[in-house]
C-alpha cells in the first residue's frame, strides 16, 4: 500500500523540514532535517534531554525541539520520523506497554508521525552510508539498566541480546556474548549513547581473546553524540519521505570509491508506518490508499 499523508488544509512549509525524535529509557534526542537535492541532510540538534516518566518525556522532548527548531521558529514542522528502542516494537507494531506514552507525547506536541525505525537498524544502515560497505561490528546502545547488543555481519544482523547493566560493562557484554555463542565475532564495538570513559575503558583492557572468537583485539569506537538521531533522520528518513511521494535518494557515502569503480550504495531498511491496534493510522497523521486494480 500507498502511505499518503493527511495534513488537512494547512500551508505546508516551503522546505520539505522533518523533525527526528529518538526515545531510549532515559533519554531523548531531537534533531531538524530535510531534503536537500534529493538526499536528506540534518540541519540542527537538539539538546540531549533526560527522562523518566510520561510528563518528563514530554517536557524534555519539547525542550529539545524548541532549540533544534529555534533557526526556523516561523515555519510549522511537525512531521516526524521516530527512533525508538528494540524493545518498543513488537511484530512491527508499538508495543502496547509503550503505546500510550508515545501517543501522549505525539497528541500534545501536535506531531504528525511520518514512520518509525529501531535506532540500531538504523545506526547500521547509516554506516553503511558513512563507510561504503556494509559494517561487520558489535554494536553496544547503553542505557541506564540494560545494553542492547547487536551483532552484525556485512550488515545482517547475526545475534542480538539484552543484558542488564552492571557496573562493569566489560563483563555485561561477555555474558551477551556467551549468550549468543556465535563462532566467530567481529573484532569492533561501537558504542552508542556511551560517554563514560571508565566503560570505555573497560571494554578496551578486557581480555576478549582469551575467552572469545575474536580474531585480534576489538577495536572500541566511541562515535559522537549526536550519531545515533543523525541515523535516525538520514538512514529512516529516505523512506520515510518517500513514503510522501519526495524524489529522495539514499545518502552518498563519504568514502571515495576504489579503484575508479562507483560505488553500491545500500538501500536503508524501510520504516515502519505506525498501525498498533490502539493507534489508529488516523491518529497518527496517515491514511492508508488501496492499492490500485491491475
Amino acid at each position: 500500500m500507498e502511505i499518503g499523508n493527511l495534513f488537512g488544509n494547512n500551508q505546508e512549509p516551503p522546505k520539505d523540514l522533518f523533525l527526528a525524535i529518538q526515545i531510549q529509557e532515559d533519554l531523548v534526542k531531537t534533531a531538524l532535517w530535510e531534503i536537500q537535492n534529493g538526499q536528506p541532510k540534518v540541519l540542527n540538534f537538539g539538546p540531549v534531554n533526560n527522562w523518566a516518566d510520561t510528563e518528563s518525556l514530554l517536557v524534555s522532548t519539547d525542550a529539545s525541539l524548541a532549540s533544534a527548531l529555534s533557526d526556523h521558529q516561523d515555519l510549522d514542522v511537525s512531521r516526524v520520523i521516530f527512533g525508538l528502542p528494540e524493545n518498543w516494537i513488537k511484530d512491527d507494531k508499538i508495543s502496547p506497554d509503550q503505546a500510550p506514552l508515545l501517543k501522549s507525547l505525539i497528541e500534545k506536541l501536535a506531531l504528525k508521525p511520518i514512520g518509525f525505525v529501531t535506532t540500531t537498524e538504523a545506526i547500521i544502515q547509516f554506516l553503511k552510508f558513512q563507510e561504503g560497505i556494509p559494517p561487520t561490528a558489535i554494536v553496544l546502545e547503553l542505557n541506564l539498566s540494560r545494553v542492547n547488543l547487536t551483532v552484525t555481519r556485512l550488515g545482517q544482523i547475526v545475534g542480538r541480546e539484552e543484558i542488564a547493566r552492571s557496573e562493569d560493562l566489560a563483563k555485561d557484554v561477555a555474558e551477551g556474548l556467551t549468550r549468543l555463542n556465535l563462532q566467530q565475532l567481529p573484532a569492533r564495538f561501537v558504542i552508542i549513547n556511551g560517554s563514560d570513559s571508565e566503560a570505555e575503558q573497560q571494554l578496551i583492557s578486557y581480555s576478549w581473546q582469551d575467552e572469545f572468537p575474536f580474531l585480534h583485539l576489538p577495536k572500541v569506537e566511541l562515535p559522537e553524540t549526536h550519531f545515533s538521531i543523525s541515523a535516525v533522520a538520514v538512514a529512516g528518513g529516505v523512506e520515510a519521505a518517500r513514503s510522501l511521494g519526495l524524489e529522495v535518494a539514499p545518502p552518498e557515502e563519504i568514502t571515495s570509491p576504489r579503484n575508479g569503480e562507483q560505488p553500491q550504495v545500500p538501500t536503508p531498511t524501510a520504516p515502519v508506518v505506525i498501525t498498533d491496534d490502539s493507534l489508529s493510522a488516523s491518529d497518527f497523521g496517515f491514511v492508508t490508499q488501496p492499492e490500485s486494480e491491475p
